[in-house]
């Protein structure tokens, strides 16, 4: 594959994975082609599924306290 055009790549190396010896390894297995790019789309899947569970679990223990940070007319 292509890293440069391919789309979850780019999501995985700027958004989703922090590691970069992994990307290098990802990398390195999509373009030799042993990765497909079926199963980039599904790691890519993953770690965006991993990251939502994060943004979640904290929008959740922030809510109680939301309303200390907006304006009182923004109701």
């Amino acid at each position: 594959g292509d890293c440069s055009k391919d789309v979850p790549f780019q999501y995985l190396e700027f958004f989703f994975e922090e590691d970069d010896s992994a990307i290098y390894d990802i990398k390195r297995e999509y373009e030799s082609g042993r990765m497909l790019a079926g199963e980039m789309k599904q790691l890519c899947i993953e770690k965006a599924g991993e990251w939502l569970e994060e943004i979640s679990e904290k929008r959740e223990m922030w809510r109680d306290r939301i309303g200390e940070f907006l304006a009182p007319d923004s109701n």
